[in-house]
């Protein structure tokens, strides 16, 4: 397969059906507004209270409203992943549909992302598994490191979690596409992205390289756009203009062209004579 013919398809793809940013634009509508919400709660309530939050964290001395307002902005960063990951998980479901018919060179319909939606409860499941086992891998990390080496032995850990957590990623990378179009749960949709990966490995390096592109030019853009903003704009007004920023390059530009592009090559890999036959 040639990758870079592949990715350019999922490009052209992506721009002649702008039916698939209506997930994501949702998904980042509800992302923002958590967003926002939670750094209005944190840069109001420090600012009332005259608070200055670099000046605190180096002081001997914490005191006890700090506290208070770092622990409910804790609850609410908490509260907001979760609900934020649980719906996101039905949007998630229905742009795969809509990605499977353009991967078949069909004109996507609403219906066919509202006939994939009932597989959102096993995408979150998904997403549990990977959190779960990064949770316990982690357990199983820090207690003997920490026992044995204290400190340097958590910092130990605490990187191995991260590994950890990036070979899950990467061996359920086609996971919740397995979910939705074969209709697996969430332990089998990690084994059948695992085979996936496995049978073509040199050319799903090269999609996590394409990947890493896009995903590292978009972050040094996104950052860009927002250090040339508060020059311009100061307090709140920067945090809206930075979810915003996040909005249209994360939801209406890199998460749709990407569902596109591994919706398009599981087909390739798990039904190659359905999806020659498109």
């Amino acid at each position: 397969m040639d990758i870079g013919k592949f990715v350019r398809q999922s490009i052209s793809n992506y721009l002649n059906n702008p039916i698939m940013l209506l997930p994501f634009a949702i998904m980042g509508l509800l992302t923002a507004g958590f967003g926002i919400f939670s750094r209005y709660y944190l840069h109001y309530n420090l600012q009332s209270l005259g608070i200055d939050l670099e000046a605190a964290a180096f002081a001997r001395f914490v005191p006890a409203p700090l506290l208070s307002i770092l622990l409910n902005y804790a609850i609410i960063i908490v509260f907001s992943v979760l609900v934020i990951s649980f719906i996101s998980s039905f949007f998630h479901a229905f742009s795969i549909g809509l990605a499977e018919k353009i991967a078949l060179k069909k004109k996507p319909v609403l219906a066919d992302g509202f006939k994939a939606i009932k597989s959102g409860f096993y995408v979150f499941g998904f997403k549990i598994l990977i959190w779960g086992f990064t949770v316990i891998g982690a357990i199983l990390m820090a207690l003997p490191a920490v026992f044995l080496y204290g400190i340097p032995g958590l910092l130990l850990a605490c990187i191995g979690t991260v590994f950890l957590f990036i070979l899950l990623q990467f061996v359920g990378f086609f996971g919740k596409q397995a979910i939705v179009l074969e209709k697996r749960n969430a332990w089998s949709g990690f084994q059948r992205s695992y085979h996936i990966i496995w049978k073509d490995l040199g050319n799903v390096l090269l999609l996590m390289v394409a990947y890493l592109f896009f995903l590292v030019g978009f972050v040094v853009f996104k950052r860009i756009f927002i250090t040339i903003a508060s020059y311009i704009i100061a307090g709140f007004g920067l945090i809206v203009f930075s979810q915003a920023a996040d909005f249209i390059f994360t939801f209406l530009i890199l998460s749709p062209l990407f569902v596109i592009i591994k919706t398009s090559f599981f087909l390739k890999k798990s039904n190659p004579r359905k999806a020659r036959g498109a």
